[in-house]
């Protein structure tokens, strides 16, 4: 069975060999999860281990704590973990033994407090669940670093960028000709229609075509307004993502409705769009304006 994908904060390793390649130090975890396995067999205890599947889930949520403020809510980490791996209860637990055991290879202040989110007020069950597969690792000189469970969501954040470097600089070659083509035209009554330019700024492309349809009348050209109105919000700028969230509204996608007016999960699904999550306060404030 293949992993279940999981979102934007990580992405899925298909094999435990290119887990290895870019976590050295899975490979220990790994080793572990094979010997906790044969340990199982040896018993007749009928549990199968997924190997590629617990330890893209235990990435997942790595990545998930360190890449957002951390709730300090178990539940909600063990909901997560439940839901990855197809409601398995057994396989959450293993996952987030897996977890744990990762965190304690892991140096920083971050990774000691999610460790202790994941551990307190637990069962003995899951307290002799971690001791046993701790038995299973092996010491290995590799360990893990904080950025690691950063690793996926910043190389996005860079095509991203990338990408709206790009179509900034499409936009401003487009102006210019517009520009050139007005100045050309100043003494003409010539009006000029901009249609069909798309401009996707949250990691799509950008699709450009100018129609320019001569007609009577005074020059018209509102290409500046489009390119404005076609930016998506800057992170902080919460008047621009009221405006934006309103103009949305009109053309018929209304965020609010759609997160069932629950303005903090909202926020959450404008991350994807925008590329930054905004504060639900400081939004709610500018919309009451």
């Amino acid at each position: 069975m293949h992993p279940l994908l999981h979102d934007t904060y990580y992405q899925d390793r298909w094999t435990e060999r290119a887990l290895i390649y870019d976590f050295p130090a899975d490979e220990a975890l790994i080793r572990g999860l094979h010997a906790m396995q044969s340990h199982f067999y040896n018993r007749n205890i009928p549990i199968e281990i997924p190997v590629v599947r617990i330890m893209n889930t235990a990435h997942w949520l790595a990545a998930y704590m360190f890449n957002t403020t951390c709730s300090g809510d178990q539940n909600e980490y063990d909901a997560l973990t439940y839901n990855s791996v197809g409601r398995d209860k057994q396989l959450m637990f293993i996952s987030l033994i897996v977890l744990v055991a990762m965190l304690k290879r892991t140096e920083g202040f971050r990774a000691r407090q999610c460790r202790n989110v994941l551990t307190e007020d637990r069962s003995e069950d899951f307290y002799e669940g971690i001791s046993l597969y701790e038995q299973f690792l092996e010491s290995h000189d590799e360990h893990f670093a904080e950025e690691d469970f950063m690793v996926d969501i910043m190389a996005q954040v860079k095509e991203r960028d990338e990408i709206i470097a790009e179509q900034t600089k499409q936009i401003i070659t487009l102006q210019k000709q517009l520009n050139m083509k007005n100045e050309s035209l100043s003494n003409k009554h010539i009006g000029y229609n901009v249609e069909n330019m798309t401009i996707n700024m949250s990691g799509g492309t950008l699709v450009q075509h100018a129609d320019l349809v001569q007609a009577s009348g005074d020059i018209q050209l509102t290409a500046t307004e489009q390119i404005k109105k076609a930016v998506r919000p800057q992170e902080g700028d919460y008047q621009s993502l009221a405006e934006w969230l309103e103009n949305e509204k009109k053309k018929g996608i209304d965020y609010y409705a759609e997160a069932g007016y629950n303005r903090s999960k909202m926020c959450r699904e404008l991350r994807k769009i925008l590329g930054w999550e905004p504060d639900q306060n400081s939004l709610r404030k500018a919309q009451n304006k």
